[in-house]
């Protein structure tokens, strides 16, 4: 299971009102997550960074066992062109389902 803990972004320029998802070849496609999203990140005003640490982790299930061959994508909500990127953090939680404790 794979959830993003902190996202960082910084532009070339401020971005308008950025909205945007998280998408990747690492998460299942499945009907309930038919795009493989990982996160949805909205972001109000003008502004050169993003830095985003959600409140609750969204875990999903990983398809792509070689981390280094999975992809990411950045898309804008609105369809809009975002500036240059130029510098991106993503940390992810990895957990191995196999291995957590039940508790009732």
């Amino acid at each position: 299971m794979v959830a993003i803990t902190h996202l960082f972004i910084e532009w070339e320029t401020s971005v308008p009102h950025a909205s945007l998802i998280v998408t990747s070849s690492l998460v299942d496609k499945s009907s309930t997550n038919p795009n493989q999203q990982l996160l949805f990140v909205y972001q109000k005003g003008n502004a050169k960074r993003l830095n985003y640490t959600p409140t609750q982790k969204d875990y999903y299930k990983i398809q792509c066992l070689d981390l280094q061959a999975s992809q990411f994508q950045i898309q804008s909500i609105e369809n809009n062109k975002f500036e240059k990127i130029e510098r991106i953090y993503i940390q992810l939680s990895i957990i191995d389902e196999r291995f957590q404790s039940i508790t009732s």
